[in-house]
């Protein structure tokens, strides 16, 4: 039976190895580490996270964290930052961490910007930018937009980053690498005919259960089959019933940039995996 001390290795390791570096990885020095400080965010959806469903546990979760590594108390927003800084006290690979490291431009028509969760500078003096979601919103367009604008900002820079679902142990790496070994042509073949039998080509939650039922199909192949067929991801709560839906709206995110972004980084990245003794 797994200690606690060996699960909380175990998920920083994973956390660690889905970590990509979209451009040259830069090793910066003390000093330069030193300079790192946490702005203030203005991303909403940590004060309003009504996007998120109703019974969504990830969310509406605010306190104070008293962090040793850093030596003093650290905010968090949500379930998903809480325990980062839970499981980051005995995580030996990172130095040192800062929250809400930085603003990044998302969509530049409107001058949107969000705040990538924390910044790690880890032991070998490279670092990497964090992005904690729930894995089932990994495909909604304001994620995507945000991890792509990331992506850049990291490759321009020399840093490493991550999407993860913390709670779940879950990355957007393991995502695409799943779906790679599954043949999961049926079910999106049947999804897709559906929502093209219909004008306004949507297909609501208890037809794609029931299709996703019939083929076995779970939340991870439902969010690849989003990505990979460029569709419009609503996740349902109580007031809405659409899920899926093919928009021809010239605004909406090509996903497969994501992908073959995502693809392009992961093979570039050549780093060596740091050693965790806990």
């Amino acid at each position: 039976m797994k200690t606690n001390r060996s699960k909380t290795t175990e998920l920083m390791l994973r956390m660690y190895e889905s970590v990509i570096f979209p451009g040259k990885c830069q090793h910066l020095s003390r000093k330069e580490r030193e300079l790192f400080r946490s702005v203030w965010s203005y991303d909403i959806t940590y004060l309003y996270p009504s996007v998120y469903p109703q019974n969504d546990t990830d969310w509406m979760e605010f306190g104070l964290f008293d962090s040793k590594k850093l030596g003093r108390l650290v905010p968090f927003y949500n379930v998903q930052q809480e325990r980062f800084l839970q499981l980051s006290e005995d995580c030996m690979w990172i130095d040192h961490f800062v929250e809400c490291p930085m603003e990044i431009i998302y969509q530049d028509d409107l001058t949107l910007t969000f705040t990538p969760d924390y910044l790690l500078m880890l032991a070998d003096g490279s670092i990497v930018v964090v992005m904690l979601q729930p894995y089932k919103m990994f495909s909604t367009q304001d994620v995507q937009k945000k991890w792509h604008s990331l992506m850049q900002y990291c490759k321009k820079h020399g840093y490493g980053c991550v999407m993860f679902d913390i709670v779940r142990g879950i990355s957007l790496k393991w995502l695409l690498g799943i779906w790679r070994n599954k043949d999961m042509s049926r079910f999106e073949k049947e999804v897709l005919s559906m929502m093209d039998s219909k004008k306004s080509h949507w297909i609501d939650g208890i037809t794609l259960s029931n299709i996703m039922d019939k083929y076995q199909a779970n939340l991870f192949d439902l969010q690849m089959l989003v990505l990979r067929n460029n569709l419009l991801f609503i996740p349902q709560n109580g007031k809405r019933k659409v899920d899926l839906l093919k928009s021809h709206e010239q605004d909406i995110f090509n996903s497969q940039l994501m992908i073959d972004s995502y693809e392009e980084s992961n093979t570039a990245s050549k780093r060596n995996h740091i050693r965790v003794s806990m």
